[in-house]
């Protein structure tokens, strides 16, 4: 079949945003799902390198921080990435949605390949941050990801794809903790980023060869330019969104570490940020001049159960995610194994259940339908699994895994269903701003909850840790004149076999005393995280089904590949009232 003939054939009428497979012949078909195949496969690599590139560095904080610090603020490695991710995947997602996606994943990969080089020759903590900063813009880009493949597939199979992205992102959210810990064991920590230097690149050089949707003039057919709508770009709200959001969170992430809650540098940010993000964004949106493109469409928000409800529960789980993402990895390595092989398998807990809950909620949405009840039992699932990691110690390792595996696997269950929730609340020329508000909150209560399950944590561990040491081996039988030789040696990770007075049985009690003292601290963690599961369970029996948009409807055909197939955009849906 000449070219020719295909362009004709992938340029034939039409209904109701079909394709018209069935009208194709053998070799026709075949080529049109290659470039499917191919456009999925770009966008689920870039969406691998985007976790991989996190996931390995936030598993072994502990041993980058061992290597060129220690510094108090090492936490701020997860945390950099998590705001600049926070802030950049609405923005982008809006602005992607109009002048289309192509050009921000390339940028996306780009800036992801420039943070981990800045990670891998990083001699400080204070580069180390920067590089994850780098790396979140750039994962804020990636993270268009969701969007862009379930835009281009059958809406009854837009569960199904996000399980698609889960599979090509097993290395990484599957394996994530075992490769770390098994590169730093024979290797150094630097190569959790040099290889995600090399994925970046990989990444880069499929979307370019192999991406192509619909570009800006597809997108506007009225015939606008791109200055023009560069013009109508909503400059007042993009400042009052970004700089508020991303003022807001250093208030939040300076809170506790290292500044105490009450002080001026915590409080005045939280003020003025949120007072810009919840109240002058929001105002402006509503009731700013309408001449201009809103980077919140009003009447997004506005559909309460389609859109609201479903972003709140992404919220709560974005504070879930981050309870197990940053700190399981700690809770094992402090309470119940330090051999670096041996507590990669013990992660691979969390890492392959979330994986797990992604790929199987994805696959089984559209085949069990009743799709409200199914995120009910995902929500209520994974605040349940969560609450009881407040049951676990020291001495029980079993039982956190297990506990830890089932809260992951409902907690990745949510992270994609919530993701198909929004993006049919929305009309398909919005999914990606949907989609970047979602992960955009989830990203905003991830590092909420950080920063307060971190002074949780540290505050509870600060309080009990000496005098529990203290009682634990003096009642051995250590000296008093001895202790505080032995304290310093323990607590800093130094064997204190040769303080004056002490046996192999007085070294027991006071590692048990310690792992009691942090236990109690990842206690009161997960007991933290209780309210904001509630929070989640009572949003999510308000958010309507989807059954109905569960239809053989496509929103955009990719395309040329090779110049065989042109992109366009098919139809547009309307939202279910929200009162369905």
């Amino acid at each position: 079949m000449t070219r020719e003939k295909i362009r004709r054939v992938a340029e034939r009428p039409h209904v109701s945003g079909s394709l018209g497979m069935e009208h194709l012949s053998a070799y026709t078909l075949f080529v049109l799902l290659t470039c499917n195949f191919l456009h999925q496969k770009a966008l689920g690599f870039t969406y691998e390198t985007m976790l991989f590139s996190f996931v390995l560095p936030a598993a072994i904080l502990l041993n980058i921080n061992q290597s060129i610090g220690p510094s108090t603020q090492y936490t701020w490695i997860a945390t950099s990435w998590t705001l600049a991710t926070a802030v950049t995947q609405t923005i982008a997602g809006r602005c992607s949605d109009i002048f289309g996606r192509r050009n921000f994943f390339i940028a996306g990969n780009i800036a992801g390949l420039v943070g981990c080089t800045i990670g891998a020759r990083a001699s400080s903590i204070d580069m180390v941050i920067a590089a994850t900063a780098v790396m979140g813009f750039g994962a804020g880009l990636q993270y268009l990801s969701p969007a862009a493949a379930c835009e281009i597939v059958p809406r009854k199979y837009r569960g199904t794809v996000m399980g698609f992205l889960s599979i090509v992102g097993i290395p990484g959210s599957g394996f994530g903790s075992v490769i770390a810990f098994a590169i730093v064991r024979s290797y150094t920590w630097r190569w959790t980023f040099y290889l995600g230097m090399m994925l970046n690149g990989v990444a880069l050089v499929l979307v370019i060869l192999f991406y192509w949707p619909p570009d800006f003039h597809k997108l506007h057919p009225e015939g606008k330019t791109r200055f023009q709508q560069i013009k109508e770009l909503d400059f007042v709200g993009l400042l009052l969104f970004g700089g508020g959001l991303t003022t807001f969170l250093v208030g939040i992430s300076f809170g506790g570490n290292p500044y105490p809650w009450k002080s001026a540098t915590v409080v005045a940010p939280i003020i003025i940020g949120g007072t810009a993000l919840l109240i002058g964004f929001p105002v402006w949106e509503a009731y700013g001049p309408t001449n201009g493109i809103k980077l919140c469409p009003p009447h997004v928000v506005k559909n309460i159960r389609g859109v609201v409800m479903p972003l709140v529960v992404g919220f709560v789980a974005g504070m879930a995610l981050i309870s197990l993402q940053v700190f399981w990895p700690q809770q094992v390595q402090i309470l119940y194994q330090q051999d670096l092989r041996q507590a990669g398998w013990y992660i691979l807990s969390y890492n392959a259940s979330t994986t797990a809950g992604c790929i199987i909620s994805g696959a089984l949405f559209a085949i069990l339908r009743k799709t409200k009840y199914q995120l009910i039992v995902y929500v209520f699932w994974s605040t349940l699994f969560i609450s009881l990691m407040s049951t676990v110690s020291q001495n029980t390792p079993a039982r956190a895994i297990v506990f830890v595996a089932l809260a992951s696997f409902a907690v990745g269950a949510v992270q994609i269903l919530a993701i198909v929730f929004v993006g049919f609340g929305v009309e398909d020329k919005h999914i990606g701003v949907a989609v970047g508000l979602l992960n955009t909150l989830r990203s905003t209560g991830g590092a909420i909850a950080l920063s307060i399950y971190s002074s949780v944590f540290l505050n509870k561990v600060s309080k009990v840790l000496v005098p529990r040491i203290s009682a634990a081996v003096v009642q051995a039988g250590l000296p008093t004149t001895s202790l505080q030789g032995f304290i310093v040696d323990l607590t800093s990770g130094v064997p204190p076999t040769s303080v004056p007075g002490v046996t192999p049985e007085i070294i027991a009690a006071g590692v048990d005393a310690m792992k009691s003292a942090y236990s109690s601290g990842f206690r009161l963690l997960f007991l933290t995280a209780i309210a904001f599961g509630l929070v989640s369970c009572i949003a999510v029996c308000f958010v309507h089904s989807v059954d109905s948009h569960l239809t053989k409807e496509t929103a955009v055909k990719v395309g040329k590949l090779g110049g065989r197939t042109e992109a366009e955009v098919l139809s547009e849906k309307t939202p279910a009232p929200e009162d369905a």
